[in-house]
């Protein structure tokens, strides 16, 4: 015989109420599921997550995004179609702020022109540029595109966030490692690299679009 839980009297068998004290008798509840005692006004079984009886079924787990096919990359400017990017002069080494690191400078912030094509030095006062520092060219929004020599390995987070002209990033080695976010708020950023190299890889990693470097430099007028 149960009894009550409230004052411990026994019910009478269907009792919906103590004959003693009056309380409302909750009839003990179990999972459907795993058999888990369910305490009074749970409506789901806190052992398996199975809705109690007469409780509401959870709403249905929307449907997977399905993911945006990449965009078709941009055209390089007219001005970098015109010759290999290698050919271009370096840009002032005078316009660079840079730090010691491992194994030479890291730029920590570009001072020039704030648009048009920007090509790295390989060496600054005898020293290789090996990093990119973070926010070095961050909300340079005229630059449309950066040429980095073989030197550099790392790019920093926000590099060069919000460099909103940007359409190219040229690549000559491809050994180099960035953040997610190196290039944050880039949409019309286009990254060229040998095939095969550890950039094309972070390129198909963070969904940057990507051109084969011997594709680029094949195509006519080059």
């Amino acid at each position: 015989m149960a009894n009550c839980t409230k004052c411990g009297a026994p019910l009478r068998e269907g009792a919906k109420f103590c004959g003693t004290c009056g309380a409302k008798v909750e009839v003990q509840r179990f999972c459907t599921e795993c058999g888990e005692k369910l305490e009074p006004g749970e409506k789901f079984c806190t052992y398996c997550g199975t809705p109690a009886e007469g409780a509401p079924t959870p709403p249905a787990a929307p449907a997977k995004r399905t993911p945006k096919p990449k965009k078709a990359p941009a055209a390089p400017p007219k001005s970098a179609a015109s010759a290999p990017p290698e050919e271009f002069q370096e840009t002032d080494p005078s316009y660079f702020d840079v730090v010691s690191c491992a194994g030479g400078y890291r730029i920590k912030k570009y001072n020039g022109p704030r648009k048009g094509i920007v090509v790295i030095p390989s060496r600054i006062d005898g020293k290789e540029v090996v990093e990119i520092g973070e926010e070095a060219f961050s909300f340079c929004s005229g630059l449309t595109w950066v040429i980095f020599p073989p030197s550099v390995a790392k790019i920093g987070r926000f590099a060069f966030e919000f460099c909103e002209s940007l359409i190219g990033a040229f690549f000559p080695d491809g050994a180099v490692e960035l953040w997610a976010d190196s290039f944050g708020g880039c949409s019309k950023l286009t990254v060229y690299a040998p095939a095969g190299s550890l950039i094309e890889q972070v390129a198909d990693k963070f969904d940057l679009p990507f051109v084969p470097l011997e594709a680029f430099l094949e195509a006519p007028g080059m």
